[in-house]
């Protein structure tokens, strides 16, 4: 076994965010979610939630995504861990 994170290669990104834009970064475990039929989430469904959502805060855009997960769940329980996190630039 090699030494802790030799596996992992990480892009160094550089970008900027326009004023009312929001940045949001995700796990795989949003978009490899599974309903109870087999059916995952993917990232079609999680960028048209994205788009579709209203972006007044950041907390109200990871609301909306949250729910949408719950609700392809079905009362499922996931099945890897998920973070989401979201940067809304107001000025």
């Amino acid at each position: 076994m090699g030494a802790i994170g030799a596996e992992i290669q990480l892009d160094d990104i550089h970008g900027q965010i326009g004023i009312d834009d929001c940045l949001i970064m995700y796990t795989d475990g949003a978009t490899e979610s599974f309903s109870p039929t087999g059916e995952i989430y993917g990232e079609s469904r999680f960028c048209q939630t994205i788009e579709t959502a209203p972006k007044s805060t950041a907390g109200n855009l990871l609301d909306v995504i949250e729910s949408s997960l719950i609700d392809h769940l079905q009362g499922k329980d996931p099945d890897d861990d998920t973070t989401l996190l979201a940067i809304h630039r107001l000025f």
